[in-house]
């Protein structure tokens, strides 16, 4: 068996992907926008280890998005109308919820989880009073 060794640079590759024919030195075209997605966009977001946060999403990256105008949402009560984290996605806060003071910036770099909500969930959250121990 002998070993064949290849170079390729990644305008071929490119251009193998984009299904053209000989080697070009053009870029790829880029992807159309798609319109479902926004720059900025009130969220609530399910991370790992850090909880679960309500906010206006400036950043995703991964599993790190960066939060503006958020808060921590500590625990919610979860009654009928409300089970889980789609409730809590689409129905204002109670007052057995349990929700941090607002900061101006918060980075969740293990987010598993980011559910846009409506600018009136988001405002309720955001009114909703402070839990303090």
């Amino acid at each position: 068996m002998t070993t064949q060794t290849i170079t390729i640079d990644i305008d071929t590759i490119r251009a193998l992907i984009l299904g053209q024919s000989g080697h070009t030195h053009a870029p790829a075209p880029e992807a159309a926008p798609d319109a479902t997605i926004r720059d900025v966009y009130p969220a609530i977001v399910r991370t790992y280890a850090d909880g679960v946060w309500v906010g206006t999403v400036v950043e995703e990256r991964g599993c790190r998005v960066v939060l503006r105008d958020c808060r921590c949402i500590w625990s919610w009560h979860e009654s009928q109308p409300r089970l889980g984290l789609p409730g809590v996605a689409v129905a204002p806060p109670s007052p057995k919820d349990k929700i941090t003071v607002r900061i101006g910036r918060h980075i969740c770099i293990d987010a598993v989880g980011i559910t846009p909500i409506t600018a009136e969930i988001h405002a309720a959250w955001m009114a909703a009073p402070a839990y303090h121990p």
